[in-house]
């Protein structure tokens, strides 16, 4: 029986990289492993320029928010037609494995979508998997704000920002629900953490689904996004409240991605100490759940035991050369 493996996300969990060597791999791949199509839009026939991702799964997220309303979609990109087109590729790819990669998947109630797909597929004999890869919570939402912070885009401070982002990594809920339209076998939950991913990212994809990961244990994966320093973080989101134009915040996010170096000589950004405590009682119980139902041993202890940080450790003598780098330059494009 063939597979379609839906890899949802999340975001901030290495989805980017993971989609990057996919795609700059594809032909070897395929040989092997499974195809990963280019199943993505052309640029004219993009329904809004805001929504972006690297991953290959443009068409059928765009038909989803097509079929419940929150895009107006051309014919080519309804969603009967993506499936059926997903559905042929799928039975004449020459693996018969298929992968396709989209963290805005996760953002999308799988009654709205999975539910119609799973049976649609079930009938051509293709079986559906869904993979999403999780963070302790805290460091999620600490990356969160970051990247928030990092496209001009966090206004709150972080106590706020986190109230309001709380909700998205409730992993338990995601994954009962997404398993009672796959199947618990059929919904595979993995832990981004480095004391469970011994080699990389691809290489722990491949062993989610017994596939020969071998070959890619000592490959460097490069990191998509880097985080930013804790000096950094907290100087940018002050920066996030000037009032500028679109054309300089442009400058601004360039001259704030050519300084990264700068910015990461001190240590990386980390919730302060209160947030990180509450984050982890709040989250406790369902996490604790969730590793009894979804994770390997290894990944529930590390996810019930995370490593320990310091919100509170941050060289003070750092602060001047960071700061005056970035606000030399940011005062060079400020309106």
């Amino acid at each position: 029986m063939r597979k379609l493996i839906l890899h949802i996300g999340m975001p901030k969990t290495g989805t980017t990289s993971l989609q990057n060597f996919f795609a700059e791999n594809r032909d070897f791949l395929e040989r092997d492993y499974f195809s990963y199509p280019d199943f993505n839009v052309p640029s004219e026939d993009f329904p809004t320029p805001l929504h972006i991702s690297t991953g290959n799964g443009n068409a059928l997220v765009y038909s989803i928010f097509d079929k419940v309303g929150r895009m107006n979609c051309p014919p080519s990109l309804k969603y009967e037609k993506i499936i059926e087109d997903l559905s042929n590729f799928i039975e004449s790819a020459p693996s018969n494995r298929c992968v396709i990669s989209h963290e805005d998947l996760i953002w999308i109630p799988p009654t709205n979508w999975l539910n119609e797909l799973v049976p649609v597929l079930a009938d051509r004999k293709i079986e559906v998997v869904v993979i999403v890869y999780i963070r302790e919570q805290s460091a999620w939402l600490a990356s969160n704000f970051q990247q928030h912070v990092k496209q001009l885009y966090a206004k709150l401070p972080p106590a706020q920002h986190i109230a309001r982002y709380l909700h998205t990594c409730e992993y338990l809920r995601i994954a009962r629900t997404y398993s009672k339209v796959v199947g618990k076998n059929n919904i595979v939950v993995r832990l981004l953490d480095g004391r469970v991913i011994t080699h990389n990212l691809v290489a722990d994809f491949m062993d989610a689904f017994g596939l020969d990961s071998y070959p890619f244990q000592d490959i460097r994966i490069p990191t998509a996004n880097e985080s930013m320093s804790h000096i950094a973080t907290e100087i940018l989101w002050r920066a996030n409240n000037f009032a500028i134009s679109d054309k300089n915040k442009i400058n601004m996010l360039r001259e704030i991605s050519s300084i990264t170096s700068t910015l990461n000589k001190t240590p990386r950004y980390v919730l302060p100490n209160p947030l990180i405590d509450f984050v982890r009682a709040y989250f406790r119980k369902n996490n604790e759940d969730l590793a009894a139902e979804f994770l390997a041993p290894e990944a529930g202890a590390a996810l019930l035991n995370p490593v320990e940080t310091d919100g509170a450790a941050i060289n003070v003598e750092d602060i001047y050369d960071v700061a005056a780098s970035l606000l030399v330059r940011l005062q060079t494009i400020k309106d």
